[in-house]
């Protein structure tokens, strides 16, 4: 719903890259750019506090475990892999659009 909500409120700048001469790729490239500082830092702020979570709750266990960096590189890579693709699938298609169709509605 974000990815849809940026896109189209960013449809007129896109619109007027493309007029400019932007190229499908670099527009994308925008778009995508901003969401991927966005999931970046969400995955920076909550490795450290999920890490700290899991830990106290596995304190309460017979049994122990190492937790390791893995699960949490893992979670971030594929946030950022959805991220991507969904956001990317909206770009793609506000950046095929006809601009001059794009400049006229608004």
């Amino acid at each position: 719903g974000l990815a849809t909500l940026s896109v189209q409120r960013r449809r007129r700048e896109i619109g007027i890259r493309k007029v400019l001469g932007a190229s499908v790729g670099g527009v994308m490239a925008t778009v995508l750019r901003d969401f991927v500082v966005l999931v970046g830092v969400a995955a920076v702020v909550a490795a450290p506090l999920a890490y700290l979570g899991m830990r106290r709750w596995l304190d309460d266990f017979a049994f122990r475990i190492d937790l390791t960096a893995v699960p949490f590189v893992g979670a971030a890579a594929l946030a950022l892999v959805i991220a991507v693709c969904t956001v990317g699938y909206h770009a793609l298609r506000a950046a095929t659009l006809n601009p001059v169709r794009a400049l006229r509605q608004e």
